[in-house]
């Protein structure tokens, strides 16, 4: 039998084991549906097309956006939340679906196809959906990618000089000012969450703030199915940022995290907490994880020149940086020249630590790896120096350095 001493010992052991699981369960949880975010709303419109069945259900859709809401919010660092309303009903279009199908470089050959979707929506859920009052719209379809052919969209901007000449206003004449997207019906949370982030950037003197990160270019220029035509052009960010991939293994993994770049681009990523270098000056930083918002530096940014810059970011296995190729440094190279990826031009891309593994797969730099990185033409060196409880300690400087 236990001495009254040991019982109350043990117990007060058990009540602090409690309490510590509860705290380390609140600090990983994204914030409650209460707490103060910049909550964004958004319209879903569930569409079917004649003799095309599916097995959608409406409970489905609000479950995926409910998810999305909880990417965005881990994502921003609890800035950001969202508030999705999905139709009562489907809406059946009034054509076949042959006559809104898109191909390959939806750009030109989807434009027509995709003008009559937006049109025929429109006229079928003006009863239900606030076109013209609706910032973030999502069209969500009972037809899977192969059959529409496109797996998600950028459709529709109101947004002044995005998409001149295309103006779309709702039956009773007012004109819709939001943004729209296109999502098949196997659409994933990855999918979701590039087509949101689009929308969370907007657009800047007729360009989008945050453009998708794969070089659509190459798209449909590689032999092999639709997946190896895609990943063939993820020539600046592979697998390391949703913007670029959408996903890393997509029907496991489903959504990856976002690069400093990106989050920057949103006003996610704190200022404070980025560190601006002197490249002509020796420096040592301690880099923390990227993805755990609580870190003193979340990024580093070496400027170059008045529209170029490096970035360095630490990516660790924390929340949906789970699902990326590998951890380690990311170094990014950044032009604010560049509106948007193609032609091999790109406003960001990272530095591969090992181009021998493709899709940049390896390119972390890492201390026990490829540690070091030289720019000789700028005359800076960047060195990995020991990884420290889940920060890097890293030297940045002049080229010059006597090792």
């Amino acid at each position: 039998m236990l001495s009254h001493p040991l019982k109350k010992t043990i117990a007060v052991l058990l009540l602090a084991a409690a309490l510590g699981g509860a705290w380390l369960a609140l600090k990983n949880s994204p914030p409650p549906a209460g707490e103060s975010c910049d909550k964004k709303l958004a319209e879903v419109v569930l569409i079917q097309f004649p003799g095309i069945k599916h097995s959608v259900k409406r409970e489905e859709v609000e479950q995926k956006f409910r998810d999305l809401d909880s990417y965005l919010r881990e994502l921003s660092y609890g800035k950001v939340c969202l508030s999705a309303k999905v139709t009562e009903k489907w809406y059946t279009m009034p054509q076949p679906l042959s006559a809104y199908k898109v191909g390959p470089g939806t750009k030109a050959s989807g434009r027509r196809p995709v003008a009559r979707l937006l049109r025929d929506v429109l006229a079928a859920a003006a009863g239900e959906v606030a076109f013209d009052r609706t910032p973030h719209i999502f069209f969500y379809l009972g037809a899977t990618r192969k059959q529409f052919g496109a797996a998600a969209m950028y459709a529709y901007s109101g947004a002044p000089g995005l998409d001149p000449g295309r103006a779309l206003t709702t039956p009773d004449g007012k004109q819709v000012t939001g943004q729209i997207s296109i999502l098949n019906s196997h659409a994933f949370l990855g999918n979701l969450a590039h087509e949101t982030l689009i929308h969370l950037g907007g657009s800047r003197d007729g360009k989008l703030v945050l453009p998708p990160l794969n070089d659509r270019t190459r798209k449909g220029k590689v032999a092999g199915n639709a997946r190896d035509s895609f990943v063939a052009s993820l020539v600046y960010m592979g697998f390391w940022d949703t913007m670029s991939c959408h996903c890393y293994k997509c029907v496991t993994e489903p959504a990856v995290g976002l690069s400093s770049w990106t989050r920057l681009r949103l006003g996610w990523l704190d200022p404070k907490k980025v560190r601006t270098v002197d490249p002509r000056k020796e420096t040592e930083v301690l880099l923390a994880p990227l993805g755990d918002g609580a870190g003193k530096t979340l990024a580093v940014k070496i400027p170059l020149s008045p529209q170029t810059y490096y970035l360095l970011e630490n990516r660790q296995p924390i929340g949906y940086d789970k699902n990326l190729p590998g951890k380690g440094v990311l170094l990014l190279y950044g032009d604010d020249g560049v509106r948007e990826c193609g032609n091999g031009l790109a406003p960001v891309r990272l530095v591969d630590a090992n181009p021998a593994t493709p899709h940049l797969n390896g390119a972390a730099f890492s201390p026990e790896g490829q540690s070091e990185f030289i720019d000789a033409d700028r005359g800076l060196r960047i060195e990995l120096r020991e990884f420290l409880n889940g920060s890097y300690r890293i030297k940045i400087g002049p080229y010059s350095w006597a090792r």
